[in-house]
């Protein structure tokens, strides 16, 4: 699709391999080649080279793939719980539009008489953390009703209780 050579393609492996690895790569046209590996020797010159080569051994090894659709899966289960969570125990608090990917659901509160940054507060104090909609938008007013929860880092266990905890907290 790049007719005029000028796309770079720029990736990182820190989902997929390890968070905070700091490799990637770039895909460029041939016309940068030179100006851009200058640019790297110039700029960074201590990239671990273990990293590297570990990297290295977890794609030709093929791990990076059992890895991706191992994840995939796992996702997928918690993504569907929280979606059925949502759906069975807290429809009638809040609303959202179906992702169908990624890692978060963004939710809107429904009745008015608390805001993101209030629950936020509330659900901090039972070690249960959301992300209030006012740091998610441009004008951060546009987000008092809004917030944002993630199913990644948690097992399904927790998933439950922290609906539950924001049913409560919602009533």
């Amino acid at each position: 699709l790049d007719k005029y050579e000028r796309v770079i393609y720029i990736k990182s492996f820190s989902k997929v391999f390890l968070p905070g690895i700091r490799l990637g790569y770039m895909i460029t046209p041939s016309s940068f080649n030179e100006t851009i590996q200058s640019s790297k020797i110039n700029t960074d010159i201590a990239t671990s080279s273990l990293m590297q080569r570990a990297l290295e051994v977890y794609i030709s090894e093929g791990l990076w793939r059992k890895n991706i659709n191992y994840q995939q899966r796992l996702y997928k289960e918690k993504y569907l719980l929280m979606k059925e969570l949502i759906n069975k125990e807290i429809s009638d608090k809040v609303s959202y539009i179906d992702p169908k990917g990624g890692l978060y659901f963004y939710l809107e509160i429904k009745n008015k008489n608390i805001n993101s940054q209030e629950l936020f507060y509330k659900l901090k104090k039972k070690k249960l953390f959301i992300t209030p909609g006012t740091i998610l938008f441009k004008d951060s007013s546009n987000g008092n009703y809004f917030f944002r929860i993630s199913f990644s880092q948690v097992s399904k266990k927790k998933i439950v209780e922290g609906i539950n905890l924001i049913k409560e907290e919602l009533i």
